[in-house]
């Protein structure tokens, strides 16, 4: 039971980390567009409701639940946020099509998958110069990952590992994940189940000669999208030095048009 309060009281503390209005979010939540399920606000509610009255059992839809399995609903909702902020954003956040690095810069795209029943994550990792063209890129499948708040910040660290591991100096770390991102470049302390993530991302960080990092919507993250989605469905990783897996090949060639 320990063990069970602890892991709420770490919820807690990461549910107050997620500011709303740092996202863009404004108004009234039965007035945002886009894609984030109403219900999800409505999860989110009612268990605040129910930790404000003691509440350890309720009723959703017909279906009994432990607070303890609603909270674990709801560490999926909160990680939906990533998702739905290319259509709930009202103000565009960083850059909305990838663009190439300038200089010596090598650009270092990353993104993760999650599947939940099986705790299993994918990352998805593409590293490209200021002409566009791929100079690595990495599938790796990661076991016993215990909710998808981990997955994001373990692919970040992954790819910071790589750029490092190739003997990079100059990158840019560019990844859809808003909050991860704005961890690593916030000086507030970092939420308990995130924190020691965060903190390795930016200590390793520090190895490179220069490392900025730097958030971009979805639609122009596809590269990394597809490879973490592809190795998730396959169950299977890869590597290829100077180039990508034939499937993601169009949207990488799309991706270099897309900059000129």
């Amino acid at each position: 039971m320990l063990r069970e309060e602890q892991r709420m009281e770490e919820f807690w503390n990461v549910l107050s980390d997620y500011f709303l209005e740092d996202l863009g979010y404004e108004g009234p939540w039965f007035t945002w567009e886009g894609v984030f399920a109403v219900e999800a606000i409505a999860c989110l509610h009612a268990v605040t409701v129910g930790r404000d009255l003691g509440i350890t059992h309720v009723v959703i839809e017909g279906d009994s639940l432990t607070m303890y399995v609603l909270i674990q609903q709801v560490d999926t909702y909160l990680l939906e946020l990533d998702v739905a902020q290319v259509k709930l954003l009202r103000h565009l956040v960083g850059v909305e099509w990838w663009q190439p690095p300038n200089g010596y810069y090598l650009k270092i795209n990353f993104d993760a998958d999650f599947h939940s029943p099986s705790k299993t994550s994918c990352t998805g990792v593409v590293i490209r110069n200021r002409y566009g063209i791929v100079l690595g890129s990495h599938i790796v499948v990661y076991k016993h990952i215990p909710s998808a708040f981990v997955a994001l910040p373990t692919t970040c660290l992954h790819a910071v590992h790589l750029g490092l591991a190739l003997g990079f100096s100059y990158v840019i770390v560019e990844g859809d994940s808003l909050t991860v991102l704005h961890k690593v470049q916030s000086s507030r302390p970092d939420p308990p189940i995130l924190g020691a993530y965060i903190q390795d991302i930016k200590c390793w960080a520090g190895y490179f000669r220069k490392c900025d990092f730097q958030h971009i919507l979805r639609v122009g993250n596809t590269v990394a999208d597809l490879l973490a989605k592809e190795g998730l469905k396959v169950g299977m990783g890869s590597y290829m030095c100077e180039g990508v897996l034939d499937f993601v090949k169009r949207a990488v060639e799309c991706d270099r048009l897309s900059s000129l």
